[in-house]
């Protein structure tokens, strides 16, 4: 068996990303797709199959604190780790993804996963500009990198908007053309929603399939956001599709932090000014990088003109 692992938000327990590759994956019953955390929960629950212990129960009394920080960032890998002691099933080779995300005390479990754990493969794939969780762990390889140099997701204009954000080896810039970015300054919460849900009935005239449009949330509260666009109505048969990625007939509205390592032919970045203020350029540049050939970028003045 092989385990792929993805990063996630270590404040859930979901991720359209692994949701993605289970979907990509369904008829290679040998690979396992799991978020982190979906991992430490079938551990868990398979040794308290087998040998009655509550490996959870385990990490809380030895590590205690409350809050769903500490229970995914202590108590869970360290349950995790516990596992690793009494199931015999190991993986032959792992893969994780946004390993950027991953503390040491991820780490720790992640290894002795591994059935030989010196010869093991073990493919680790990091982007530390997209460190939105600010893990800053220690990567348990000691190998040079491998670095992956060529741009095949964006075209020239949306990877020269994304990577003035970038700090790393170089990246080639693509070869495709394509639109400009369009960058839309409008004042208030309610004009920026009317503007996005004016573009997106305007993509869909042009003949944009629904399901290749993407509005991701770079900005507070979501819950408010989400409610001023569903309050717009979109043409005959087209629906708004709130953090539910692969809904046929729908445009996605997810936040950039859920969306990260997927990608949507045109993408709407709904910036907010409080991403801006906090100089959260990780969140920028994961953003904009996800679109392929449209970008449109809607926040106010003062939000714009801070971007680089």
């Amino acid at each position: 068996e092989c385990g792929v692992s993805a990063a996630v938000d270590p404040w859930t327990l979901t991720d359209v990303t692994a949701d993605a590759l289970v979907a990509g994956l369904a008829d290679q019953p040998r690979i396992a797709v799991l978020t982190f955390h979906q991992l430490c929960e079938r551990r868990i629950a398979a040794a308290r199959a087998r040998t009655e212990r509550d490996l959870l129960k385990e990490a809380q009394d030895a590590y205690p604190g409350n809050g769903d920080k500490h229970l995914f960032d202590v108590q869970m890998p360290y349950a995790l780790a516990l596992s690793n002691e009494l199931l015999d099933e190991k993986y032959d080779a792992l893969v994780v993804d946004e390993a950027q995300d991953f503390s040491d005390d991820y780490w720790f479990a992640v290894e002795e996963l591994l059935r030989h754990s010196e010869e093991g493969p073990l493919y680790i794939f990091i982007d530390e500009n997209q460190a939105l969780y600010r893990q800053h762990a220690k990567l348990p390889v000691k190998d040079e990198p491998f670095h992956l140099t060529a741009n095949c997701r964006n075209t020239a204009p949306i990877h020269r908007a994304g990577y003035a954000y970038y700090k790393g080896a170089a990246i080639d810039e693509p070869d495709l053309p394509g639109q400009d970015v369009r960058r839309m300054a409008i004042e208030g919460d309610t004009a920026q929603a009317d503007a996005i849900a004016s573009t997106v009935r305007s993509l869909l005239a042009d003949g944009v399939r629904s399901e290749d449009i993407t509005v991701l949330l770079a900005k507070r509260p979501k819950a408010r956001l989400h409610a001023l666009l569903q309050a717009h109505r979109l043409p005959a048969g087209t629906a708004w599709s709130i953090e539910n990625p692969g809904q046929r007939n729908s445009v996605l509205v997810d936040t950039v932090g859920r969306f990260k390592g997927l990608e949507a032919p045109a993408v709407i970045l709904w910036l907010g000014d409080e991403t801006v203020a906090a100089e959260e350029w990780e969140v920028v540049y994961v953003g904009t990088t996800r679109a392929k050939s449209l970008l449109y970028v809607v926040g106010s003045t003062r939000a714009l003109s801070a971007l680089k």
